[in-house]
């Protein structure tokens, strides 16, 4: 199509490989790359940080109890 249309959206993409080393090897277009690349973080592997896991859990549990106004269910003491 040739007709305009005006879109405020927020894209967040995360993917499992370098994406330059895809871009210089053909497998990831360079357009999309540069299109996509406004800021680039790199977190490690939550597998490498297990202590986070139980404070992740309740943070996001907490924040779903309170989204859905439910109490916040207590989290088993074996996980502390």
């Amino acid at each position: 199509s040739t007709s305009t249309i005006k879109l405020d959206i927020c894209v967040i993409a995360s993917a499992q490989c370098s994406l330059d080393d895809a871009v210089e090897r053909g497998q990831f277009r360079r357009d999309l790359y540069f299109r996509l690349n406004v800021l680039t973080l790199k977190l490690p592997p939550l597998r490498n940080q297990s202590d986070r896991i139980v404070p992740l859990f309740t943070r996001f549990t907490a924040a779903a109890a309170r989204e859905l106004g439910v109490p916040v269910p207590d989290v088993c003491p074996l996980l502390h």
